[in-house]
């Protein structure tokens, strides 16, 4: 690291001789000397020293004023960089490095604006400089400008198209941005550029797993791991691509591994509870979720999901509690507020508290078809049924494909004695979910009441061949087998 900083120090700005031998004053002759000095030391302080005695003999000596900076910069002292560039700018402003160098000034005490200012003016000094793009582009990204972050690491990869990082970046923004396809491209270009880009086959695997190939997921991932075994995103991405390969064990002891790297992330333990909970293991996904809170205790996602533990196990005071605390650290979650409306409504009957939390998960998700659904429920116990009937409509606009809203709208119609609207959302529900036995049981009733008695009699029988005792199916069968009798 020293030796690049020095090549680079010297190469910049002290590799000519600052003034022709038979011109030297004499306070040039003994700036020439600490010249000199630079040139023996791989110490940022040291020059840092002997640049100050060369402005001090020489106050227009540009390039003391920018080996200084750029010492500075080395050092983490960026105000102070900054205001040596600055003033060499002024002592050579067509000298596109400077611009360049105090826009990464700039990037480090986040003024963004101002480093884009000077990468801008840095390339129109020189509009070949790869890496003035490039960092550009960065910034752009910090700015959240991404038209304009990909615009400029296209360029950068024009100029060298070989740059692994100008992919690496780019694909990057393609990812946050949604678009998979192209960042998994740009990432196999930088892999093509540097066989060892470890971060670049680990960031690939995310975007394998978000387009559903999982095994080149975990190929990469494992490539990643190979080339950094402590690296702990590949670890954590292993491990989500082993869940949707249904190789459970193998995620949990990715996670396991990930938190051995870092047994202070919560996250690990958050994801390894919650796989836990897959297996089935709800004893140790409440001991992870319980870890991760200590370590932060403001981890909405460990609430969230010890909350959904504590549900399984019908524990629902304690889950109404997680997702309280959830919905306290994060008032815009909208799967919390719904959880909680559904426990109020399903196990607690407090109705009025279900339809207002399904309210607020509507309000932060217009497009939350479930909660729709369930606040029909809620209104329909409460006897609201045009405002449950209009909540489920909603839904399927939503959702289509919701067997629940169908099966709940036609519910409400056949007790409304709307026994054709009913049987058509029945015949949906069914279509949707061919083994819900709700479903055959109310067309039963619906044709029973049309007087359709071997139709009715037919969904009956459906419900007794999946369920052969149950008792509101027999019961009806009884009476329907007797209307059949009566009408012979």
């Amino acid at each position: 690291m020293k030796k690049i900083f020095i090549f680079l120090f010297i190469g910049l700005c002290f590799a000519p001789i600052l003034y022709a031998d038979d011109t030297l004053t004499i306070q040039q002759k003994e700036a020439q000397e600490w010249i000199n000095k630079i040139e023996q030391t791989d110490s940022p302080n040291l020059i840092i020293e002997y640049c100050t005695k060369i402005i001090d003999l020489d106050p227009k000596c540009f390039d003391a004023y920018f080996g200084r900076g750029f010492s500075y910069y080395y050092l983490g002292e960026y105000k102070k960089a900054k205001d040596d560039y600055s003033k060499a700018i002024i002592l050579n402003p067509k000298d596109a490095s400077i611009y360049y160098n105090r826009g990464l000034v700039y990037v480090r005490l986040n003024e963004y604006q101002k480093a884009i200012n000077d990468f801008s003016k840095a390339i129109r000094l020189n509009p070949s400089d790869v890496n003035a793009y490039f960092k550009r582009g960065f910034v752009y990204g910090k700015l959240e400008e991404y038209l304009k972050e990909i615009s400029d690491y296209t360029k950068a990869i024009q100029l060298d198209p070989k740059y692994a990082d100008a992919y690496y970046n780019r694909g990057r923004t393609y990812y946050e941005l949604g678009e998979y396809e192209k960042a998994k491209n740009d990432y196999t270009k930088a892999i093509e550029s540097n066989s060892e880009h470890v971060n670049a086959y680990c960031n690939r695997g995310f975007a394998y797993k978000k387009l559903g190939e999982y095994q080149k997921a975990v190929d990469d991932f494992s490539k990643a791991i190979e080339l950094n075994s402590n690296l702990f995103e590949a670890y954590v991405g292993r491990g989500k691509s082993f869940y949707y390969l249904d190789k459970l064990q193998k995620t949990i002891e990715d996670y396991t591994k990930a938190i051995e790297l870092d047994p202070s992330d919560a996250d690990g333990y958050c994801g390894r509870g919650f796989y836990y909970e897959r297996l089935g293991k709800y004893d140790l996904a409440i001991q992870d979720y319980n870890t991760a809170l200590e370590i932060n205790p403001k981890s909405n996602d460990a609430y969230y999901n010890m909350g959904c533990v504590y549900y399984i196990q019908n524990q629902y005071d304690k889950a109404i509690d997680c997702w309280s605390k959830a919905i306290e650290l994060n008032p815009k979650d909208a799967s919390a507020y719904y959880n909680r409306g559904t426990a109020y409504h399903n196990d607690k009957k407090m109705y009025k508290s279900a339809i207002k939390d399904f309210n607020k998960a509507i309000e932060l998700n217009p497009k939350y078809a479930k909660a729709y659904c369930n606040r029909g429920l809620s209104y329909n116990a409460l006897n609201l049924q045009n405002l449950a009937i209009r909540d489920y409509t909603k839904s399927l606009e939503i959702d289509s494909k919701l067997f629940q809203p169908f099966l709940n709208r036609g519910k409400i119609y056949v007790t409304k004695g709307l026994y054709d609207k009913g049987i058509q959302d029945l015949n949906q529900a069914i279509k949707l979910n061919p083994d819900h036995i709700d479903s055959y049981y109310n067309r039963a009733l619906a044709y029973y009441y049309k007087t359709d008695y071997d139709k009715a009699l037919q969904d009956c029988d459906k419900v007794l061949s999946i369920d052969s005792t149950d008792s509101k199916a027999l019961y009806l069968k009884g009476i329907i087998v007797t209307k059949i009798k009566k009408t012979k």
